[in-house]
């Protein structure tokens, strides 16, 4: 961390901790008083909820009695007595007396069972429900599971019902009255409570109030339903929203923190202010180095200092300037004896073929001077000898020639998929079968004709190494380290992997006939344009060129 940060940060803390050491005791006090509204208002729900659960079962209870007592059960159990009741008129029974009684559960049974009325689920008369007999027999209110009609059709919802048994006429009924726990009950538990209200149970879809609390910060707490042996068991879930309480304490927190903030910036600007006369020539000195380390070993600090930092300074320029010129010399030195080794190559390359041409000349000699009868065929071998050895030179002077007169590369936006597209097309009677793998990559920056001169040379390359054909795939992707990858992959005999740190040295060949400067000087201008060149196994069993190029976001 530099000294202006460290200046800056100092005077930032000193002027913060006052005012920091007022805020957590105040947000504290601020959260504890939130935290008892809520458990406040939570109570208040929990004894709302509770009363409006007391309330359903005594309707419940009041409501079977009524109905059990009212004129219209007891002209229906005359009608069953007689043999006379009317299968319609009783089905629309139960709906009439569950609307004038305020619930939404009624059913009339005989004493076997079959159900001669139902309010909330009219399609069931004539069925027995085992089930509704026995909670009519039951005394007392009790938890249920009951099917009932809805809007969406036939569904299973929680409901507290009582029953009541019917004696007239000689014949025994009973009534099974209550209210649901549904959608509709929950909804109105939310009214009373101010709280969302789920309603869960056994085997039913769980019932909740519209619309469900916003946000994260909610307070909750169940309510067991009470439950029988056997019987379905069911809960009230209240969830009430901390949000409004908790977005006052925020605000307040949030004027708070903006004061330390202001007092933070202006803390770190006088911290700036005051740090920077004493780090501007520490400064220059860092950025002075790191241009060393660049290589931009002309770069100088300018910056204005007294006393040991002034000296520091002076004897900074003083190294610089005796690295340049040691630097300067030591390439110099190198670059002698880079063209001494390629001149040393080039010269046994060269050797090569005046052996050959001199033995042909030699066997001309001495059949020309021996007047042999098979002199023209001696010429003519002979002299396409020469023809041939020559040729060879000319390649090699030629591919020296441009190894050595490569210009620098003329960088522009390159997208490397058209590029491999538009060269793959030249290549499109050869008789290898290529195979083309195009990744979404992002462009770079490259001199066009180098980069297609670089794949021709892979391409071929790859020719020859399969005369007969065989596939070769050429791949483009991008790497984890945001650089793209171009690479040619071939079906040939490949590399062997000892020779492989040796391809790219000038004059190096595994190819009879071949120059050596193929791949030195696609490797030369890979990495003129900041790139790598990497050489292993093709997947195909033959030898794979891999180029990574960096991306124009880094160059």
């Amino acid at each position: 961390m530099r000294l202006r940060t460290r200046l800056a940060i100092g005077f930032s803390v000193v002027a913060a901790v006052p005012l920091i050491a007022l805020t957590f005791p105040a947000r504290r006090a601020l959260s504890s008083a939130v935290e008892g509204a809520l458990a406040a208002r939570l109570d208040g729900a929990t004894r709302a909820a509770e009363l409006a659960l007391q309330d359903a079962q005594r309707e419940s209870d009041r409501a079977a009695q009524d109905v059990a007592q009212s004129e219209p059960i007891e002209t229906l159990a005359q009608a069953e007595h007689d043999g006379e009741a009317d299968p319609a008129q009783a089905a629309r029974l139960a709906e009439s007396l569950m609307q004038s009684r305020g619930i939404n559960v009624l059913e009339v049974l005989d004493k076997n069972g079959r159900v001669l009325s139902s309010g909330h689920l009219p399609g069931r008369v004539g069925d027995r429900d085992v089930q509704g007999l026995a909670l009519a027999q039951a005394t007392g209110t009790h938890l249920a599971r009951l099917e009932v009609k809805t809007d969406e059709g036939i569904g299973t919802v929680l409901a507290a019902v009582s029953g009541r048994s019917v004696d007239a006429a000689g014949t025994r009924l009973f009534v099974l009255a209550g209210k649901r726990l549904d959608g509709a009950f929950a909804q109105h538990l939310s009214e009373l409570t101010g709280a969302e209200v789920a309603i869960a149970g056994d085997g039913v879809q769980p019932a909740t109030s519209t619309p469900p609390l916003q946000g994260t910060r909610v307070r909750e707490r169940s309510l067991p339903l009470p439950a029988e042996a056997g019987g379905p068991s069911g809960s009230v879930r209240l969830r009430l929203s901390a949000e409004g309480l908790y977005a006052a304490e925020q605000q307040l927190f949030s004027s708070v923190a903006t004061l330390a903030l202001l007092a933070l910036a202006i803390a770190a600007l006088l911290g700036t202010v005051l740090a920077l006369r004493v780090t501007r020539p520490v400064d220059a000195l860092a950025l002075g180095a790191q241009a060393l380390a660049r290589g931009e070993l002309g770069h100088r600090v300018e910056a204005q200092a007294w006393g040991e930092i002034g000296d520091l300074v002076r004897t900074f320029n003083a190294m610089a300037g005796d690295l340049q010129n040691a630097t300067e010399r030591a390439a110099l030195a190198e670059r002698i004896a880079a063209w001494q080794e390629v001149a040393r190559r080039l010269a046994h390359e060269v050797k090569n073929p005046l052996t050959p041409i001199r033995m042909s000349v030699e066997t001309l000699q001495q059949a020309f001077a021996k007047k042999r009868p098979d002199f023209p065929e001696i010429f003519d071998e002979s002299s396409k000898a020469i023809v041939e050895e020559v040729d060879r030179l000319k390649r090699i002077i030629d591919e020296f020639s441009r190894f050595a007169r490569l210009p620098r590369p003329n960088l522009e936006k390159i997208d490397i998929n058209d590029l491999v597209t538009q060269v793959l097309a030249l290549y499109a009677g050869s008789k290898m079968q290529l195979e083309r793998e195009a990744g979404d990559i992002p462009a770079v920056r490259a001199d066009r004709d180098q980069l297609t001169q670089v794949l021709v040379n892979l391409l071929q390359n790859a020719e020859q190494a399969m005369p007969e054909g065989g596939r070769c795939m050429v791949r483009t992707g991008l790497l984890p380290s945001g650089e793209v990858a171009l690479e040619v992959a071939d079906g040939g005999p490949g590399i062997p992997e000892a020779q492989r740190n040796k391809v790219f040295e000038p004059y190096f060949t595994t190819k009879s006939g071949g120059s050596g400067l193929g791949l030195a000087i696609v490797q030369r201008i890979v990495s003129e344009h900041g790139g790598r060149i990497e050489v292993g196994g093709s997947s195909h069993g033959g030898a794979s060129f891999k180029i990574v190029l960096p991306a124009v976001a880094s160059v």
